[in-house]
């Protein structure tokens, strides 16, 4: 590469990083994401990639960064023009492959993250990442047979090398697939495998819900018991006031944890742990409280079909049963429980 070349390349960065400034400010303090802006910060943006793009035809974060502001301002034919140009020089980074493959549906971005897979045999860590990247293109098409079968050979592939870190992401989706397809002894299994790892206390609530969700009541308090010390203790408390409630029995639970657990997400909407509050605080007479907060649960979720419709599905259906049982907050017979508790692994 000749001195002119180089030059043409670490000019052509420095315009792209005034074009991400733009593109991107900083949020305020105490917010995510990213900042306020103008369209026409946007465009300015924009015409900064153009000049990189001219400056350095082979440049790969060029057409990327220009890729996903025309995606902005709805050129969506530039957009994905702009990917395929940057997928041409071979892209040698992960995030690379990544934004380039945002541009297309499921099937053509699995195509682009396995064509990153067998070009980056680097690095363990940038194999897994992509991996379980591509078995999520299958959960956004609905196909969670296939979406379990992929993640089980991930998780073979990463036994074999003996690259564990963050493997409890891997056995969460697993989880989460299992149980879309109502698979929910599965799903629990898989969940406390991935227990064992580092970073695996996180899957703690997981083992708990998957036996909610089988209306095995009793084995969820004998599994939220043994796991009580994995788990925080405000959360703790609330599955065990509300799988009590579940069952019709009195339930109770601190001013401090319901409002925390009805407080909408960081992503807007009211939350899961929103519904197990919302089923406390029907057992603790406070109906008024309760009805309305199931309703926006329901509406929230099913407003994400793609995500909470599917793995929420089994709360959605309760919230509609609570709401249309006459006097919900009463104390009532408890359901039959689903599957007997067997707790032998423990």
């Amino acid at each position: 590469m000749s001195t002119g070349d180089r030059n043409r390349i670490r000019v052509a960065r420095e315009i792209l990083n005034e074009a991400r400034q733009l593109a991107y400010p900083r949020p305020p303090k105490g917010s995510c994401g990213i900042g306020p802006r103008s369209p026409d910060v946007v465009r300015a943006a924009l015409e900064r990639c153009d000049e990189a793009v001219v400056l350095c035809p082979t440049l790969v974060d060029a057409y990327v960064e220009r890729s996903s502001l025309r995606n902005e301002v709805g050129d969506d034919d530039g957009a994905k023009a702009d990917a395929l140009r940057a997928l041409q020089p071979r892209p040698t980074d992960v995030r690379s492959y990544l934004r380039i493959s945002f541009r297309f549906d499921w099937p053509e971005r699995r195509q682009i993250l396995q064509t990153a897979m067998r070009r980056l045999r680097g690095s363990p860590s940038d194999r897994a990442f992509l991996w379980l990247n591509v078995a999520d293109t299958y959960w956004y098409e609905g196909r969670f047979e296939d979406q379990v079968r992929e993640l089980r050979k991930l998780l073979r592939y990463r036994t074999r090398i003996r690259y564990f870190r963050r493997i409890d992401l891997d056995y969460s989706t697993l989880g989460a697939a299992l149980q879309a397809l109502g698979r929910y002894g599965e799903a629990e299994e898989t969940y406390r495998d991935g227990l064992k790892s580092r970073h695996g206390r996180r899957l703690a609530q997981d083992v708990v819900l998957a036996r909610v969700r089988r209306n095995d009541f009793q084995g969820a308090e004998e599994a939220l018991q043994r796991l009580r010390p994995k788990l925080p203790r405000g959360l703790a408390g609330l599955l065990r006031a509300a799988i009590r409630g579940l069952q019709g029995k009195s339930a109770r639970s601190s001013p401090r944890t319901l409002d925390k657990a009805t407080q909408q997400t960081p992503f807007g909407g009211v939350g899961l742990f929103g519904f197990y509050a919302a089923v406390v605080l029907l057992r603790m007479g406070r109906e008024a409280e309760a009805r309305p907060l199931l309703r926006r649960y329901i509406a929230d979720s099913e407003g994400n079909p793609r995500e909470w419709g599917i793995t929420n599905r089994w709360e959605i259906a309760k919230a509609k049963e609570l709401l249309a049982a006459p006097n919900a907050g009463q104390r009532s017979k408890p359901p039959p429980s689903g599957s007997a508790s067997a707790m032998s692994r423990w």
